[in-house]
């Protein structure tokens, strides 16, 4: 064709290949909608045992019902210590406690500062169905970094707010507020959670500087299996159980030092076993 057209002539075989082809190059030229090409490769790359899960609205009397099996990842900025007085650690540091101007921030360009560390974790909600409340974590042995020790490992607080079983709000928008004893405040609205500070300061006059941390949760689950040829699960008396979904969390923390410079940065993912169904699975 570019003959043709040098030359001034141009076959009908020639326009018809123009006209006919031109839009199909159009269509495969233009640009992929990303949302669509992210479903296509879940489903491509899906199988029959994959579990779709969807968001999960839930309320105290749901997560005090069981126990949270999962696991902790951990990533440790050696460099950075949780007290004045604890020792620094890294490849080619001094041992003695850091100045303020030496505790950096983690950057890509430092060597050693990131260690990675893996853990056993089990979370638990005791709910007295009334105003008091604990929340209690367990932790195993740790392959490389473990969790910070300064680190609440177990907390008590008062229910000041409820809303989990206001039918006259919809299941997404229902709030329950935790007031902690001590320095923490956490909130479940809908399908996630926080727990945070109840208040920050990093004043250098300050005479007692804590570390902190923020946890933010999701919570989902799975579609109930309604199969008829499932065999249904029973009770201590043989009497058959409801058919309750498979529910998860993915828990994203952050923990800083007393200076507000982060300490370490951790995922952890957990599946329900609730009491006196799963109890085998605990």
């Amino acid at each position: 064709r570019l003959v043709d057209k040098l030359t001034g002539v141009t076959s009908e075989a020639n326009k018809d290949i123009e006209v006919t082809a031109m839009p199909n190059i159009g269509k495969s030229l233009a640009a992929p909608n990303p949302m669509e090409q992210l479903q296509n490769a879940m489903k491509k790359n899906g199988n029959s045992d994959g579990v779709a899960l969807s968001l999960h609205p839930t309320n105290l009397l749901e997560v005090s019902s069981g126990v949270w099996l999962g696991d902790l990842i951990i990533r440790d900025f050696s460099s950075v210590s949780m007290s004045p007085t604890e020792q620094t650690k890294g490849f080619g540091r001094q041992s003695e406690a850091p100045s303020p101007k030496r505790n950096q921030e983690p950057s890509t360009s430092n060597f050693g500062d990131w260690e990675i560390g893996v853990q056993k974790i089990a979370w638990r909600w005791m709910w007295n169905f009334g105003d008091e409340i604990r929340q209690i974590t367990d932790v195993g042995k740790a392959m490389g970094a473990p969790l910070a020790e300064s680190l609440p490992k177990s907390l008590a607080g008062d229910v000041c707010v409820n809303e989990g079983l206001a039918r006259r709000i919809p299941l997404e928008k229902r709030m329950v507020y935790v007031d902690w004893s001590g320095d923490v405040v956490g909130f479940i609205v809908g399908s996630t959670a926080v727990q945070v500070p109840r208040y920050l300061t990093f004043d250098a006059k300050t005479t007692v500087r804590k570390p902190v941390y923020t946890e933010f949760f999701v919570f989902q689950s799975s579609e109930v299996d309604e199969a008829a040829d499932k065999e249904p699960l029973l009770d201590e008396n043989g009497d058959p159980l409801p058919n309750l979904p498979t529910v998860v969390c993915s828990k994203s923390a952050r923990v800083y030092n007393y200076e507000g410079n982060l300490k370490q940065g951790c995922s952890s993912f957990y599946t329900f076993k609730r009491f006196g169904i799963d109890d085998e699975d605990i």
